[in-house]
């Protein structure tokens, strides 16, 4: 049985949807504001080399208090800290926006995400603060610079979280990852960390809409969401090829999926119990 590691103390399951929605809404752009108000601030009282990781401590905060407005309780089998403090390239499965908060918050570091995301309103400010890495996958320009970028993170010491599949899915099926990051992974010698995760059956977190605003209004307007974690054992990139990493990364997280997939019993009973 694999532990739960978030469960929101304060939930709006049970409120109407009409009110849930609108007020989940409003607190992910407050909490959003608030963070990046008081990271930037406490930036200002730091020394330049501390800045980086006075920021990193916040978006980690602002990665689980995003998980618990939506009233995402989470499960976790194995420890994302047991490979922190080295050079780490976290791959994982995607079905949601929300495998983004739950990576964030659970290693910290550098997330690859879609390009356009750095030209939105607000939220893109503060991805770009981030750190994050834009990537446009019709690009193979833009691919080329994103290989890059993760190589130099990563020789940097740092740790950068991705979804190889290159989009989002339905199933619990992983899609063959795609190796560019890989190639990055490879050449800098880090260690790659699977990553399964596994919904509840409601489907209500699964990205089937055609947008993201109407898949965040989704999010917002369901009475609870579960996830399962399950965190596998690390892959040394050094002496190994970019089609090899890929390989073992993709079928470990396959794996790791299925396990996930047996722990969200448990989740699903939580979740029966608030509403």
């Amino acid at each position: 049985m694999a532990p739960i590691v978030l469960d929101p103390v304060v939930s709006t399951a049970r409120l109407p949807g009409p009110v849930r929605a609108p007020l989940r809404s409003a607190t992910f752009l407050s909490l959003t504001a608030g963070f990046f108000a008081a990271a930037r601030l406490h930036q200002g009282l730091v020394a330049e080399d501390e800045r980086a990781g006075v920021f990193a401590l916040y978006q980690r905060g602002w990665f689980r208090s995003l998980l618990e407005t939506f009233d995402v309780t989470v499960s976790l089998h194995g420890d994302p800290e047991a490979t922190a403090g080295v050079a780490r390239m976290v791959v994982g499965n995607h079905r949601s926006a929300i495998d983004v908060a739950v990576l964030g918050w659970l290693f910290g570091g550098s997330l690859l995400s879609r390009g356009d995301l750095s030209s939105w309103p607000f939220l893109g400010t503060v991805a770009r603060a981030a750190g994050t890495i834009f990537v446009d996958r019709d690009d193979a320009k833009s691919g080329a610079l994103v290989v890059r970028a993760i190589r130099e993170r990563l020789r940097a010491g740092g740790t950068v979280s991705l979804f190889p599949e290159g989009t989002t899915f339905d199933d619990d099926r992983v899609r063959p990852f795609r190796r560019g990051s890989f190639v990055a992974a490879a050449r800098s010698g880090c260690r790659v960390v699977p990553v399964g995760l596994a919904y509840d059956s409601s489907g209500r977190a699964i990205f089937r809409d055609r947008t993201f605003l109407a898949h965040l209004g989704r999010i917002s307007s369901a009475p609870g969401i579960g996830v399962a974690v399950r965190v596998g054992s690390p892959i040394a990139a050094a002496a190994t090829s970019s089609e090899e990493l890929a390989r073992q990364a993709e079928a470990a997280v396959q794996s790791l999926v299925i396990a996930a997939r047996a722990d969200c019993a448990e989740l699903e009973a939580r979740l029966a119990a608030r509403r």
